[in-house]
């Protein structure tokens, strides 16, 4: 792929990843090119790996928006990556890679580092790659979520914990965490909705 490419791609993925384009915005492609000073066609492309991904939606007759918040299709990611993270917790114990110490400058990127390094206990590439793209696809998410979870960052302390000392009751504390936030989800979807950037609008239509 070009240079291009790679800019509009690591540079949608960011704007999503950070929360910075509203749930249901419509993305307009020509916008997006002046504001990266590229053409249409590297954007195009770069939005339609992003759908693939399920970062964007491709809709029909009116090119490509960022997902809605739909409390049935988050509740799905969050019960898939636990099914990724019971998949890695039973790999075995063989030891995590170093990402846990990897410094991460705040919360959701804490929570990302910890879930590749779980992770990263499979052989698997297919479940490492799944759980990066749900990290992807959670992160706004966890950036809100101690708005609404007060034990957001003891919980993930914890977890940390179990994986660095190779817990057995890792499964059944991930289970807990998993359940937590799905119980909490109508709130802190509220929160996502509400929290939306205004970006320079020609990303926008």
């Amino acid at each position: 792929m070009s240079g291009a490419y790679d800019l509009a791609y690591c540079s949608i993925k960011d704007w999503i990843v950070q929360g910075e384009l509203k749930p249901g915005q419509r993305l307009e492609i020509n916008g997006i090119g002046t504001v990266l000073k590229v053409s249409t066609s590297p954007v195009r492309e770069a939005l339609s790996s992003l759908a693939m991904e399920g970062m964007v939606e491709a809709v029909r007759g009116t090119g490509f928006r960022i997902p809605a918040c739909d409390l049935a299709a988050t509740t799905d990611l969050l019960d898939w990556r636990q099914y990724l993270s019971d998949a890695s917790v039973r790999a075995g114990p063989t030891p995590a890679t170093n990402l846990l110490e990897m410094h991460a400058p705040d919360h959701a990127s804490r929570t990302s580092r910890f879930f590749d390094a779980l992770a990263s206990r499979s052989k698997n590439n297919e479940v490492r790659r799944a759980m990066g793209n749900a990290n992807d696809r959670l992160h706004h998410f966890h950036r809100l979520e101690s708005r609404v979870l007060p034990d957001a960052a003891s919980e993930l302390i914890a977890l940390e914990a179990a994986l660095h000392a190779r817990d057995r009751e890792l499964r059944q504390l991930l289970h807990r965490y998993h359940r937590h936030r799905i119980a909490a989800l109508p709130a802190i979807l509220k929160l996502i909705r509400d929290d939306g950037i205004n970006m320079p609008d020609p990303r926008k239509s």
